[in-house]
């Protein structure tokens, strides 16, 4: 009965307990307002907090801000974004036109103002995406001298870059995918181009009379490849354009070079043509104005017209030939591929040696000099060595006091 007893106290207990304690009463805080502890700025988080009477605090991140850019100045804390400075004044130095897509190609107003001398194109300004630049749009900006073209440019039209003498550096855009014909003719002091990853068209002769030191590929461009100096249509084995340093690969990976590949290269002495190259585009080579020597092989199918000559300042050019005369004929008279050429050509084969087109020049010498009766022969003579008399009629007598001075036959009354 005792231990019955005291079962029904502990119970009684318990209950009194548990009885208890749903009578608290639960406690919700009660925040103010917020206090900035840190003001967050451009570029740094802040911080604030609230308390509740209880002692309870509350504290929180306040993100940063960011740049409100304009120009390429923060109008909240001044900071100035070099990039976005320079393409806002270039911009303003710009004509756009609206292209069937909607979207813009730019081009250079006029000429650039007194010391000028950098500029970057963006990709979209002011709402307007640019997604190309236009022909000729730089044409004959001669005191630019360093570009930079900005991500969403697609296209660099043809002549875009003509005759930019002073362009030495040109900063091109992953987006840009087709520079077409003769983009940088005649920019002669651009030193260094790296063709981007996404570029799938280039047209002829993007490099005429360039001097570049370094021509480079993206490694993950599929279409392109550089080797040597050369730019290389990969699938196609076709050198397309070149370094003024370049040196044909050997390898196999070239069978063709492009029409206008190397036009008016002017550093290189000699041109050798390995064998696994089959077909040299017109003017592929045209006006190596210092070029004295081209090593062509037996194995070439086809020559282009002038695919070499156009120099004027070597006497003359040889072509070595490891072939027969009859089978460097096989390819073309020589002056359909040295068409317009101020220089000389010599041919070196297995079995000629000659000059393919002497350049008889008048000298003073005769044999036999013509008499005051009889005729004679005048000697026209080459640089090579070759000669030819051409006949002359008699010079007549030259009377002085009665008496002919060369015979001395005297004048008939």
């Amino acid at each position: 009965m005792k231990k019955l007893i005291c079962l029904g106290l502990a119970l009684v207990g318990a209950m009194f307990v548990w009885t208890g304690c749903s009578r608290e009463e639960k406690h919700t805080h009660d925040f103010g307002d917020w206090k900035i502890l840190e003001k967050a700025s451009c570029t740094e988080d802040g911080s604030r907090e609230r308390k509740c009477d209880c002692g309870e605090v509350q504290t929180e991140v306040i993100a940063a801000t960011g740049h409100e850019m304009t120009a390429g100045v923060c109008l909240t804390c001044g900071h100035i974004n070099e990039m976005e400075l320079l393409e806002y004044a270039s911009m303003q130095l710009m004509d756009l036109k609206k292209l069937p897509d909607g979207t813009y190609a730019v081009s250079l107003h006029g000429r650039l103002p007194e010391g000028v001398t950098v500029l970057a194109i963006p990709g979209e300004f002011e709402g307007k995406k640019i997604t190309a630049i236009a022909e000729n749009g730089f044409a004959k900006c001669e005191t630019l001298v360093a570009l930079s073209l900005g991500e969403g440019i697609t296209t660099i039209s043809s002549r875009a870059f003509v005759e930019c003498k002073a362009l030495q550096a040109i900063a091109l855009p992953e987006s840009l995918t087709t520079i077409q014909d003769t983009a940088f003719i005649f920019c002669t002091a651009l030193k260094e181009l790296h063709i981007p990853a996404n570029v799938t068209s280039i047209g002829t002769s993007i490099l005429r009379y360039n001097e570049l030191e370094k021509l480079t590929v993206d490694e993950k461009n599929t279409i392109y490849h550089s080797q040597s100096g050369c730019l290389i249509e990969t699938a196609k084995k076709l050198m397309i354009a070149g370094a003024s340093n370049f040196e044909i690969p050997d390898d196999g990976s070239v069978v063709a070079i492009a029409e206008g590949a190397m036009y008016g290269i002017r550093v290189l002495t000699e041109i050798r043509i390995p064998e696994s190259v089959v077909t040299i585009g017109e003017q592929a080579f045209w006006g190596g104005h210092t070029v004295r020597d081209v090593y062509l092989h037996k194995g070439i199918q086809t020559i282009g017209e002038d695919a070499f000559g156009g120099s004027g300042l070597v006497e003359y050019q040889t072509v070595h030939f490891d072939g027969t005369l009859d089978e460097l004929k096989q390819l073309g008279e020589f002056y359909q591929w040295y068409a317009g050429s101020k220089t000389q050509l010599m041919i070196h084969t297995t079995d000629a040696n000659f000059h393919a087109a002497c350049d008889l020049k008048f000298t003073n010498e005769f044999d036999p000099p013509p008499t005051c009766t009889e005729g004679g022969k005048h000697i026209y003579a080459c640089f090579c060595g070759k000669t030819e008399k051409i006949s002359v009629g008699p010079r007549g007598h030259d009377y002085e006091n009665g008496a002919c001075i060369h015979c001395g036959e005297e004048e008939k009354q």
